[in-house]
């Protein structure tokens, strides 16, 4: 809604410029000049569409500082520097246009061609200047938050250049080199209009990421009282399935990564044909492959720019299984109310498939087909199998667990003489957490091949069993009533599964007797036993003292 309002209030102007341009083109018999002048009319309605955008985006009570959170004050500075900059460039460049008519004569064009490209480029030099120079409010604020940036560190030498290249433009445009720098100016105007574009995904993206944490931060707090009271579900740790300041952090650094990709393919697509040099490096062929198509052989070529979009391929893949999870956490988290180890492992499979698909992509970029390899991943596969069987056994050991989820993040599990809390899941080994905090790594194939318990899988509720001896000439009834009563007024002791007490026997100087309660969370039980003593003790004392 709110992005529906600020393009609303972006519309009247180039409305107004685009229905005038429309109206000229469209009217019948119209002669050479209303049609250009039409056609021209559209254009810049386009321009000015832009730049309203961006400006009512950044207005003090636009979008950027009520959702994306920035600063208001820089916001404010760089709104009012955009109707400035606005109020100047539009009418330049509508003139400019006009004299590119082709019945404008060459000698005009050129001469008034050249003062008006001059103009705007000084235009854009003094709008960048206002804008990055370091005495003013948007850049006092980016200082202060960021000092140690290489953006701060090198202001001096980028800030140059790019004022720099505004001034060599027009400089060109008055040494007479007019179309190169009407080239080079529309690309400088598309550059400015990429850098703002992702500028404005980029507070959309953060403000949703925002929005998302929220939800989270909402269900976590909601999640964890209903955790720890009911006995039939499993009371798995919210913070630890999903931590929300690991998800932020993670999905910053990706949000940063799409964005920084974002921005430099744009600049690329815009200045690559304008750098020669660049497209004849990316043009050289780096050798020959072929492929069957049909009953045909092709030869295809490798280049220099196949080669780096490989690695550019192998590079996203990487991002991306390292910071999936955090986007995976807030979409199967808030919108299908999964489990935390349902989660979990539907993270570990998309971060496997994504793996698989960006070693098939780039392989396909460098010529590598199935049938190059297969002779070779063959070999591999007997060589592996018997050298590292372990491993493998292993990795298919992890593949299962998180198939058929026999053990799952947050259960309690019993594995040989070790008892601890499942906190992750690898290909080789998972790791369970003791009850002295220690991680513990033990190999997935012991969890297939093993006997192993899991005292959480489909119930928390456990039995606990202590043995309590009174002296031998007690009533052996009365002896049981007060354990039994004293065991029921312990807090922490399942009413739904009442406790018992039974006579077990004589030993030489004693009764002994044998307690059975349910406790609702295996964490509880050290803490219930401890209860149950305390109340045998304190009944056994009060009834000796009035007997």
């Amino acid at each position: 809604m709110a992005l529906a309002i600020t393009l609303a209030l972006a519309l009247p102007g180039p409305i107004v410029l685009r229905v005038a341009g429309m109206l000229l083109g469209s009217a019948p018999d119209a002669q050479p000049f209303p049609l250009a002048l039409g056609e021209t009319l559209v254009k810049v309605s386009l321009l000015l569409l832009a730049l309203n955008l961006f400006t009512w985006l950044f207005d003090r009570r636009g979008m950027a500082v009520r959702y994306f959170g920035w600063d208001e004050s820089s916001l404010a500075f760089l709104a009012r520097t955009l109707r400035r900059f606005t109020t100047i460039f539009i009418p330049l460049m509508l003139i400019a246009a006009l004299n590119g008519l082709e019945n404008v004569p060459f000698a005009i064009r050129e001469s008034i061609g050249r003062l008006l490209l001059f103009l705007l480029m000084i235009t854009l030099a003094a709008f960048l200047v206002q804008i990055f120079r370091r005495r003013n409010p948007l850049m006092q604020n980016f200082i202060a938050r960021k000092p140690r940036s290489w953006v701060v560190q090198f202001h001096a030498l980028w800030f140059s250049l790019l004022i720099a290249l505004p001034l060599a433009v027009s400089a060109l445009a008055v040494a007479g080199y007019f179309v190169a720098a009407v080239y080079l100016f529309g690309n400088m105007v598309r550059s400015v209009f990429v850098v703002l574009g992702a500028v404005m995904i980029y507070g959309l993206m953060a403000m949703w990421v925002t929005v998302q944490r929220a939800h989270l931060e909402r269900m976590k707090h909601e999640a964890a009282a209903p955790a720890e009271i009911r006995g039939g579900d499993i009371a798995v740790d919210f913070s630890r399935s999903a931590d929300i300041a690991t998800i932020g952090e993670e999905m910053r650094s990706l949000l940063n990564f799409v964005i920084t990709l974002l921005l430099l393919g744009g600049l690329l697509s815009v200045w690559w044909s304008a750098i020669p040099t660049l497209s004849v490096i990316g043009n050289h062929e780096l050798w020959t492959y072929s492929s069957m198509v049909g009953d045909k052989a092709v030869v295809h070529s490798l280049t220099v720019s196949g080669f780096f979009m490989a690695m550019l391929i192998g590079v996203i893949t990487a991002v991306l299984v390292r910071n999936v999870g955090s986007v995976l956490d807030i979409a199967l988290l808030k919108r299908f109310d999964m489990q935390a180890d349902a989660t979990y492992a539907t993270k570990v499979m998309v971060r496997y498939v994504l793996v698989v698909i960006g070693i098939a992509l780039a392989s396909r970029r460098l010529g590598i087909g199935w049938s190059d390899v297969q002779w070779l991943v063959a070999a591999l596969s007997v060589g592996l199998g018997f050298g590292l069987q372990e491993i493998f056994s292993n990795l298919v050991a992890g593949l299962i667990m998180l198939a058929e989820r026999p053990v799952r993040i947050g259960d309690i599990v019993t594995v040989g003489d070790v008892t601890g809390t499942v906190a992750r899941i690898r290909a080789r080994a998972t790791t369970l957490v003791d009850f002295d905090n220690k991680e513990i790594l033990i190999p997935n194939k012991a969890f297939i091949t093993d006997r192993i318990t899991n005292w959480t899988l489909s119930n928390q509720t456990t039995r606990l069993l202590l043995k309590i001896s009174a002296p031998r000439g007690n009533d052996v009834s009365l002896v049981q009533q007060v354990i039994l009563d004293a065991v029921r007024s312990a807090p922490g002791v399942v009413s739904e599964h009442p406790p018992s007490v039974d006579f077990l026997g004589f030993s030489d100087n004693s009764l002994d007797f044998e307690i059975s309660a349910y406790v609702d969370s295996f964490n509880k039980r050290s803490v219930v036993r401890n209860q149950i003593n305390c109340a045998i003790e304190l009944a056994l004392r009060e009834r000796r003292a009035t007997s």
